[in-house]
């Protein structure tokens, strides 16, 4: 065991002596940690959906001064947008035009006086919406307007005993496996140790297996007095300790500068965070079996990398995909160790039943782990 203790503490300097290992398998994740939560995360802040709304009142009628109102207490009440009054209708639609608002809504002069004159059947009454064609956020916040100028229009169409208040029908929405509000931080933070634990896998493993065998370095290891099996757990020692110093430090970076929640201290979410360090070093080791040469497992690696992650949910919810993308997705180790941390922590359900996960992952393991075990020199003789 000494031996075994001894190796793993080389590969532990080794990784911390090395700036590039460090930068991407330590400064990497806390950097996109804070870049999404930075990004993301103040979109939910107190509600508001980040986009500013105009209103130009030309009207000096009760109508008019209705209307404006209820766009002042939509804004105040519920935050979903930040609104400015604008005295000039030249002026509103030269700031929809520039960008500075993202909709905007304009009460002509006459307002007041042709909803008077259309309850008697005359014309009817204009009000004008000015947004901006293609872009969300604008239409967006036209559609928001749209919506509150309708709920008016109905109600002056009640008051005047031209529409019945009772509705012909009853819609009622019901809200299946309801839960509290899951904060973005409080999402993505499992998504990124895994992208850690991944990628360390990832392109650690083949950077020193293969390099060793390169060298010839692994099989004077392999015919030296620590057995292969001696040279494997002295590896996966150091690399878990160098796996335990990533992922503390991003949930130390997630928990205390943006406040998420989720404690990983509970059996279940150990048991997928094991798991989450295994399946990567054993794929890891999979390339290191498969590459002849570094620049060749940095390819592989490279290859696999990319698409498992995005395939597997890590930094938004996957939904609607093709059934091709949708089977890639079931056996793809990230969708399970993602949707199974975040179940594990109280962050939603996977979409999996509950031993999909663990079969899944633990076939990875074993089908990679066999491969690479006779690629990587038990047959050398001793």
């Amino acid at each position: 065991m000494t031996k075994v203790y001894a190796l793993a503490k080389a590969f532990v300097r080794l990784y911390l002596r090395e700036k590039e290992t460090l930068f991407w398998f330590l400064l990497f994740p806390l950097l996109l940690l804070s870049l999404l939560c930075l990004i993301f995360g103040r979109m939910e802040e107190g509600g508001g959906m980040g986009f500013t709304v105009a209103v130009v009142n030309l009207d000096r009628g009760l109508h008019g001064a209705i209307l404006h109102q209820m766009v002042k207490d939509l804004a105040h009440s519920t935050e979903l947008f930040h609104l400015v009054e604008v005295e000039e209708k030249g002026d509103v639609e030269r700031m929809v035009r520039e960008g500075r608002v993202s909709a905007a809504l304009l009460i002509p002069a006459d307002f007041s006086e042709s909803l008077f004159k259309a309850l008697g059947m005359a014309q009817p009454a204009q009000v004008k919406i000015l947004y901006r064609r293609g872009e969300a956020g604008s239409s967006l916040a036209a559609n928001i307007l749209s919506e509150l100028v309708q709920t008016y229009n109905r109600e002056v169409l009640i008051r005047a005993g031209l529409l019945s208040p009772i509705p012909p029908f009853k819609l009622e929405m019901a809200l299946i496996g309801a839960r509290e509000r899951v904060r973005y931080v409080d999402f993505i933070l499992p998504g990124v140790v895994i992208m850690g634990l991944f990628v360390a896998g990832l392109f650690s493993v083949p950077s020193a297996v293969v390099l060793a065998k390169e060298v010839g370095i692994l099989r004077q290891y392999l015919v030296a007095p620590l057995t292969p099996a001696g040279y494997f757990a002295g590896f996966t020692l150091g690399h878990f300790v160098f796996c335990s110093l990533q992922v503390f430090l991003i949930w130390i970076l997630g928990r205390w500068a943006f406040g998420a929640s989720i404690s990983p201290l509970r059996p279940l979410a150990i048991l997928y965070l094991l798991l989450g360090f295994f399946v990567p070093l054993s794929v890891g080791f999979l390339i290191s079996a498969w590459a002849k040469t570094t620049g060749g497992a940095f390819a592989l690696a490279n290859i696999v990398n990319l698409p498992l992650q995005f395939l597997g949910g890590l930094y938004f919810p996957v939904t609607g995909l093709p059934k091709f993308l949708q089977g890639l997705m079931a056996i793809n180790p990230l969708t399970h160790l993602g949707e199974g941390l975040r179940a594990a922590l109280g962050i939603g359900e996977s979409a999996y039943p509950s031993w999909t996960g663990p079969v899944v992952l633990l076939l990875w393991i074993l089908l990679s782990a066999i491969f690479a075990t006779k690629r990587l020199g038990f047959g050398v003789e001793r």
